[in-house]
């Protein structure tokens, strides 16, 4: 999971965001070696799925000999256990299918981790790396290098391209590649000033066979796909964080909260866009279209379900050495969160199991992850950049979401005291026209080609072109005023008005599918002020970034050129998808609420979650609509609530932006 799943970049990202709106940060410098560094990942990936190219990385991949390198790690110890599992072929040839959630394949992968993120330089990293890619499966070597790169101080900032060009295979059907392949081996893809273009669409394009394809423009969209991606490598569930450089998160809980929320709202305004009902909870007791069913296995997550729920009603939960955890304090979520989830961080795995990815698991494969048996190919539901294109997936997401809303709703409603902010008060809230449509977008294909030389990879030139939602730029306007000078905290969300059938939603029934579009830092001055932000200023978000070819490109350029090169030069924030931050709408246009909560800020750092007071990350708790809501005490005058339409237009109907 991420975010959606998931969906936020949660703590550090959110630290960004204070630094940025209150004391920007100055460029940072792509100086040479830096450069350097980021030119020999990108080779690294050139290609990846079939044996190196390059002649003399080859020869450093083939005369790298881990065993003789153990002093150059922290745990010399670690290299002889892995040596010693390698050399008596342990690991997963080159070929076959591999799978995070497999048992063996997950222990393999983490081996791999942990070998690469335990090198004392980058030197080391990088032949070990060589190394690996040459030697190793190749769905295990991305993984695994992925996820080390995310957690070492020397690489974390190199700019990679993004996911679905380093392996189109996992964004595109299988028609698509074998197009790719037909027109490389006709010699139609080789001209370096022309790509050779290949339409991929969606699974419900131009006509859709049933209810889910109808938004699979949505559920199949490369760009979230990606994004969730790179949250599964920044937070892999089986990973303790405290040791991968990221001691400093304390939000694990908390942010797989969000991100079950977040993934539910956002895909509930979907169906509402194709007039399709609010989804079932998924039963996994009963047979599931693509799943094996494993009786074992349903008993065991019928008990680990169980003891969800008797924790939620007693009030508490125990560690592994019985002590006693209240969950009737707000701030536990960050332990219950833990818990659904099984992350590596939960405080008694052995007891509440992980129910959220034993779902995943079970309805990805059935009986074969129990029996690793490998020979078919990894589900939907066993990648992170394929989970969100399952229907399946969602119906998991909501029957884990209201096992968390009931967490939620034993803390009870906040008092006024919690909501308002004295002395300040939100005037109005409205909103310009929000109009989606639908743009082309073309990205590479070259790397899902086998070559047989450099010279034939480098003129390689075939993109696939898909038709990606999108939005004109609009802007939202907030009046305020105060009594006083003060920082601020705004939030602004946009959330669904009717059900499918027309009934208007009550506040406590629309409250779960509320989507957190926007927040920012605000300096508000005594007396009236108008607040406008563009969409474009967005927090939270990424934007495009480069494509294979231009970012390795821009980079030869940049170590040979005379300008300083800034690393924002290479790609901006990595974030949520923009472009998806509002639904579809129809023709005659969605029906939203909007609104728009305003809230102290007092320049603290992230160090604990407080839905309500000081801390600026409070995005990952959903607050005000985490908990059930007393509308006497709700309608504070710090919040206001607004009316908006999404209307959805052809591309040529809508004047570029």
């Amino acid at each position: 999971m991420s975010t959606a799943v998931t969906l936020l970049l949660a703590a550090a990202a959110l630290l960004g965001l204070a630094c940025a709106t209150i004391n920007p940060a100055p460029h940072v410098t792509a100086d040479k070696d830096f450069l350097l560094r980021q030119k020999k990942i990108l080779q690294i990936f050139w290609h990846v799925g079939q044996p190196l190219l390059d002649t003399e990385l080859k020869a450093i991949a083939d005369s790298f000999k881990l065993e003789e390198h153990a002093g150059d790690f922290k745990d010399p110890e670690l290299v002889k256990t892995f040596v010693k599992y390698y050399s008596h072929g342990y690991f997963k040839k080159r070929g076959e299918p591999f799978s995070i959630h497999y048992k063996y394949d997950f222990l393999q992968a983490k081996a791999l981790v942990d070998l690469l993120y335990q090198a004392k330089d980058f030197d080391t990293f990088y032949k070990t790396a060589l190394w690996a890619r040459e030697n190793f499966n190749q769905g295990l070597f991305v993984y695994a290098f992925n996820v080390a790169k995310l957690h070492r101080d020397d690489v974390f900032d190199v700019v990679i391209p993004p996911f679905y060009e380093i392996y189109p295979h996992l964004y595109v059907s299988p028609d698509v590649i074998r197009e790719a392949w037909a027109a490389t081996l006709e010699g139609k893809t080789f001209d370096e000033s022309k790509p050779y273009v290949i339409r991929a669409n969606y699974s419900g394009y131009p006509h859709a066979h049933n209810a889910d394809e109808l938004i699979s423009y949505y559920t199949e969209d490369i760009g979230l796909g990606a994004y969730l991606d790179y949250v599964h490598y920044r937070y892999p569930f089986w990973a303790k964080l405290d040791e991968y450089n990221q001691a400093n998160y304390t939000r694990r809980g908390d942010h797989f909260y969000y991100g079950i929320k977040a993934t539910l709202s956002r895909y509930y305004l979907e169906r509402l866009s194709n007039h399709l009902p609010d989804i079932e909870p998924v039963d996994y007791k009963k047979p599931i279209p693509g799943s094996k069913p494993y009786g074992p296995f349903v008993q065991y997550l019928g008990t680990l379900e169980r003891r969800l729920w008797e924790a939620i009603d007693s009030g508490f939960v125990f560690d592994k050495e019985f002590k006693k955890y209240s969950l009737r304090d707000p701030l536990s979520i960050e332990i219950f969160g833990r818990i659904v989830e099984g992350n590596a961080d939960s405080i008694n795995k052995d007891y509440y199991g992980s129910f959220y990815n034993g779902l995943l698991k079970y309805l990805g494969h059935g009986d074969l992850f129990i029996k690793n048996v490998h020979e078919e190919e990894p589900s939907e539901l066993d990648r992170p950049a394929s989970t969100f294109r399952s229907p399946v997936y969602y119906k998991i997401v909501k029957r884990i979401s209201v096992i968390l809303d009931q967490f939620k709703n034993h803390l009870g409603p906040y008092t006024q005291k919690e909501l308002a902010l004295p002395g300040v008060e939100v005037k109005s809230l409205t909103v310009d026209k929000l109009v989606t449509y639908f743009e082309d977008y073309d990205f590479e294909l070259n790397n899902a080609i086998p070559v047989a030389s450099i010279e034939q990879a480098k003129k390689l030139n075939v993109v696939a072109r898909v038709p990606r939602l999108t939005h004109k730029p609009f802007n939202y306007h907030v009046k305020v005023t105060s009594d006083k000078d003060i920082d601020v905290f705004v939030r602004f969300f946009v959330g669904p008005r009717y059900d499918v059938y027309g009934k208007e939603l009550s506040l406590n029934e629309k409250r779960h599918n509320f989507v957190y579009i926007d927040s920012f830092v605000y300096k508000l001055k005594q007396g009236e002020n108008e607040l406008v932000r563009n969409s474009k200023d967005f927090n939270y978000y990424g934007q495009l970034p480069l494509s294979f070819g231009k970012l390795y490109q821009a980079t030869e350029a940049a170590l040979v050129g005379d300008a300083q090169p800034y690393i924002d030069d290479f790609v901006h924030k990595y974030g949520d998808i923009e472009r998806l931050a509002l639904p579809r709408g129809t023709r005659s246009g969605l029906p939203l609420s909007t609104f728009v909560i305003i809230t102290p800020f007092t320049h603290k750092t992230i160090s604990r979650s407080n839905p309500y007071t000081d801390d600026v990350g409070s995005k990952v708790s959903f607050f005000p609509f985490d908990r059930p809501i007393n509308e006497l005490d709700f309608y504070v005058p710090n919040v206001h609530f607004g009316e908006a339409v999404v209307l959805h237009r052809n591309a040529d109907e809508v004047a570029a932006p």
